[in-house]
């Protein structure tokens, strides 16, 4: 849950582990660091020289595909007139984010790039779906969860590869040698 002190906002250009991620920031975030548009944060955010308006990739591609006008203020621009900032990707790593985990209980505040070793690193509170009950567990405690779970102490749980009737006949097969060959068979 984001507190009135933090700035939750998503992220762009930073790779897989944190782009399109909510992220609750702890520090004031500048708004010359997010899209005046859509709110991201972008790595590499374009800025119109005219207006100093702000843009992500995505919403500055779609903004010169419409016309060479400020959809903010109308104010009409130059390809010349665009700026790519490319100190801001410095200054957003120089931001501290709550985990992305932390409503399930992670205490972690830390600068971009610990958060992102954090996150590679499979944190501790990471929620998966039990696929018996559907309960979101910690991922941690996914098998004392299965094993322990009254509501659904009957079901089994099928093999998404044997049972799966759609799935391929040649992907079933390929599992099975590899099988079979670390048996030693």
């Amino acid at each position: 849950m984001s507190s009135p002190l933090h700035c939750k906002r998503q992220l762009t250009g930073f790779g897989p582990l944190l782009d399109w991620r909510p992220l609750d920031f702890v520090d004031t975030v500048p708004n010359v660091f997010c899209c005046t548009l859509c709110g991201v944060m972008p790595a590499f955010p374009k800025r119109l020289t005219p207006c100093c308006h702000v843009f992500c990739q995505p919403c500055f591609d779609s903004l010169v595909q419409r016309e060479h006008c400020c959809p903010l203020d109308q104010t009409p621009f130059a390809d010349d007139a665009v700026e790519t900032l490319d100190s801001v990707r410095g200054g957003i790593y120089q931001l501290r984010a709550l985990c992305p985990n932390s409503s399930s209980g992670c205490t972690l505040v830390a600068f971009l790039p610990e958060l992102k070793e954090h996150v590679a690193g499979l944190c501790d509170f990471v929620q998966v779906q039990c696929p018996r009950c559907g309960t979101a567990v910690l991922q941690k405690a996914a098998l004392s969860h299965y094993l322990n779970d009254s509501a659904g102490a009957q079901r089994k749980v099928a093999s998404p590869v044997w049972s799966d009737s759609s799935s391929p006949r040649p992907t079933r097969m390929i599992l099975a040698s590899r099988t079979t060959r670390r048996l030693g068979q």
